[in-house]
């Protein structure tokens, strides 16, 4: 009786702890503590960090959003967090996420790594997206396509790449909801 006791306690203890401390997998969308300011590895001179939404509107009602603030250091300055899982590109090839950018044509690049060696890892790809608003929200997507599957786990986020960060409000970015899609909607290419 007493071992079946235990083993009771037992699953019940995994399943609370899960629940509590969920995996860090896509979705991304910052509540409910799914990723915390200590997920966040930071390099070059960025910081990120989890923050109550300084600009909720019906684009992006969320409490809570990234932050990466760029102060000095390097033009390739940012933050990564690391999946639990690796991504799968067999069917949803490309990664969205709201940007909210102090002024457009500012270049976000998104990259991907494996787990092979240091930060940088490999193997690693990356692609650009620019800005076209102004301190409003808009979705932003990176194309992945031809990309191997179980393959990449950090997300690597450099905004307004190729400039020193000032550690101001110019040099501050917000995102949210990162998440895959397919790019063609289900629809075949011709």
């Amino acid at each position: 009786m007493k071992n079946k006791f235990t083993r009771i306690i037992l699953l019940v203890l995994i399943f609370i702890s899960n629940s509590i401390f969920g995996q860090i997998e896509l979705p991304i969308n910052f509540e409910n503590n799914q990723i915390t300011s200590e997920n966040f590895v930071d390099f070059n001179g960025g910081a990120g960090y989890v923050i109550y939404n300084p600009e909720i509107d019906d684009d992006n009602p969320s409490e809570y959003v990234g932050t990466i603030i760029r102060d000095e250091g390097d033009v390739w300055a940012g933050s990564y967090i690391e999946l639990d899982n690796y991504l799968d590109f067999s069917t949803n090839s490309s990664i969205n996420m709201k940007v909210f950018s102090p002024y457009p044509g500012l270049m976000v690049k998104f990259k991907i790594e494996g787990d092979i060696g240091e930060f940088p890892s490999e193997p690693a790809t990356e692609r650009d997206a620019f800005t076209t608003k102004t301190e409003e929200w808009e979705l932003m997507s990176w194309d992945f396509s031809g990309e191997a599957s179980n393959t990449y786990r950090k997300l690597v986020l450099m905004f307004d790449f190729g400039n020193l960060g000032d550690g101001t409000f110019a040099s501050t970015f917000y995102f949210d909801d990162i998440s895959q899609s397919n790019p063609s909607n289900g629809l075949s290419q011709m």
